[in-house]
């Protein structure tokens, strides 16, 4: 009889089938390479991708949905650009409210004001660094932003789930057709000479998904210097101030969406199962 599946790797919801546990280590990155080499490996590959494998109940199935999804990769991407956009106005919010109050014809004037305006810029300047990194860096054109890779990756994860799914139906049918018997509404594919061929298919497709998920971001490049203004003496001037302070409202932020292309992703060669 075949061995069971892990304990981490069982859920309540059907306990003969197999899905993915809640956490994994991320000590190996390539551990499902491993899996693809045990027994009944092929059914960590496919939970890893579709939440679950070998599932024959409508339980089971809503379990395995609930344990991955394209869509909150998607979300992230989006959260990423969010954070973007609004670091992006911080940065211009932080110079144009500085300069609102100290500075070159304001009210707040002196060497005070100048080493305000000074941290003020640094500080500025840390935000547009970031931003930047999101970004994917000047001159990119969007292609190496997070919320890029993010939308990419979850287009790419759509792919695996669908491309899963057809391997495990299509290998079951070439199974049944030569031979093979079923368990109820399951072909035992597990200890057959079509599990090997099965197996190193579903690795294809989840070495081609893992692939995308190598991430690539810009640094982030700190501003020069200290944010100190060049004072010739350390002795601070009490400010001048003549009449009222000038009362400003924060202006309505003004996003700027990075050029984030569609992405363009092309099926890798998955050939259709043969014998």
């Amino acid at each position: 009889m075949p061995e069971e599946p892990e304990d981490d790797w069982t859920n309540t919801a059907e306990q003969e089938a197999t899905f993915i546990p809640p956490t994994i280590s991320t000590s190996d990155l390539y551990d499902y390479r491993t899996w693809a080499q045990q027994e009944r490996g092929w059914r960590k590959l496919l939970a890893a991708i579709n939440g679950g494998a070998a599932v024959a109940t409508a339980d089971g199935e809503a379990a395995a949905a609930r344990l991955v999804s394209p869509q909150s990769v998607m979300d992230a991407g989006g959260a990423f650009q969010q954070a973007y956009e609004t670091l992006n106005w911080l940065e211009q919010f932080v110079r144009d409210q500085s300069r609102a109050m100290a500075g070159e014809d304001r009210a707040w004037q002196g060497a005070a004001a100048n080493a305000f305006l000074a941290k003020m810029d640094y500080f500025a300047d840390y935000i547009g660094a970031q931003a930047e990194r999101i970004a994917g860096g000047d001159g990119t054109g969007g292609v190496n932003s997070v919320p890029n890779q993010l939308y990419k990756s979850a287009n790419y994860f759509a792919w695996a789930q669908s491309t899963m799914s057809y391997l495990d139906q299509s290998w079951a049918q070439i199974a049944a057709v030569n031979g093979v018997t079923s368990e109820g509404n399951m072909v035992a594919i597990s200890g057959t000479r079509f599990e090997r061929p099965m197996t190193d298919q579903m690795l294809q497709v989840v070495d081609t998904l893992a692939n995308q998920y190598d991430f690539t971001y810009s640094g982030v490049t700190p501003p020069d210097g200290s944010g100190e203004p060049p004072i010739s003496s350390p002795a601070l001037t009490t400010p001048n101030l003549t009449g009222e302070l000038p009362v400003g409202r924060p202006r309505s932020p003004v996003l700027t969406t990075p050029n984030v292309s569609t992405p363009n992703v092309s099926t890798p060669n998955v050939s259709t199962p043969n014998v």
